[in-house]
């Protein structure tokens, strides 16, 4: 005698459906507050980047910027250019409501580029630069199959994706 019990509890179906187009909502709304508050940070950075250049052309005796004042430039400059990536994370994502792989891939390559860039070899563990290149080469790879599909391993060679 099977017979079919009720549950003790009967849901509404349509709460789950509700209650996750509520956190939607809010979510959608806070990814656009964190996009105006990057704006501000990157205006904020762009403007310190200007006043670093002109402070280090006007203290210094000649017109010449030393290599160490180039290397920390670039650095602010590279770190302006991963919070502009960012926003456009967010961009992406707010009008297409997916995330794009190739975009945030890019991202971490300039993060990566600016992390070699202002490297200290001369104090830097040996340990630190070897784990270093080995996210150099991930993410590389990693653009590499995304931006081709994984045609790459198929072929052997880009000349040869190039022509199809």
């Amino acid at each position: 005698m099977s017979e079919k019990k009720e549950p003790a509890v009967n849901f509404d179906k349509n709460i789950d459906s509700k209650v996750m187009g509520f956190a939607e909502y809010w979510i959608k709304w806070i990814i656009r507050l964190l996009a105006l508050v990057i704006v501000f940070v990157i205006m904020l950075s762009a403007i310190d980047i200007v006043i670093l250049v002109v402070g280090k052309i006007l203290m210094s005796n000649s017109y010449i910027i030393s290599i160490e004042q180039i290397v920390e430039l670039l650095g602010a400059f590279l770190t302006v250019l991963i919070a502009i990536e960012v926003y456009q994370n967010i961009v992406v994502y707010l009008r297409e409501d997916t995330i794009q792989v190739k975009v945030v891939l890019a991202t971490a390559v300039i993060a990566v580029s600016r992390k070699v860039i202002i490297m200290d070899l001369s104090t830097a563990q040996p340990l630190s630069v070897l784990a270093l290149a080995g996210i150099v080469l991930a993410v590389a790879l990693a653009y590499c199959l995304v931006s081709t599909d994984g045609k790459v391993f198929k072929y052997g060679s880009t000349q040869e994706i190039r022509k199809e």
